[in-house]
């Protein structure tokens, strides 16, 4: 094969698995939990919570809030609190993020939060 054709078999195949990536990410959804559905067996998964926040601590850094639903709560930890500026108690949020063991308490690194403002 010359380069030409090298080159064309490359650029094809990189726009196919681009168009791929964002159709993975499209589609693919972040499964729901309730609270007490959240096993340390979880640990790394994605996952996605609805529920009303209890508690805040809030530094430059670091956003930490006590979530509560129905079944039970958890924390949740933001290391991007610049991104909720109006963030307050009794808010209903959803957070999605990785659930983690920290000082054997389950939490979630939170990739987003959205109120429901």
């Amino acid at each position: 094969m010359n380069d030409k054709t090298l080159t064309k078999i490359s650029l094809i195949s990189s726009f196919i698995g681009l168009i791929l990536v964002y159709l993975a990410t499209t589609i693919i959804q972040v499964k729901a939990y309730d609270i007490s559905e959240i096993k340390e067996s979880m640990v790394d998964r994605d996952a996605k919570i609805v529920g009303q926040i209890k508690n805040i601590v809030k530094t430059e850094k670091v956003l930490i809030l006590l979530v509560k639903d129905n079944s039970g709560s958890i924390t949740v930890v933001s290391f991007g609190p610049e991104d909720i500026e109006d963030i307050k108690e009794g808010q209903i949020i959803e957070a999605r993020g990785k659930i983690a063991l920290y000082k054997n308490k389950l939490e979630i690194i939170a990739d987003s939060i959205k109120t429901n403002d």
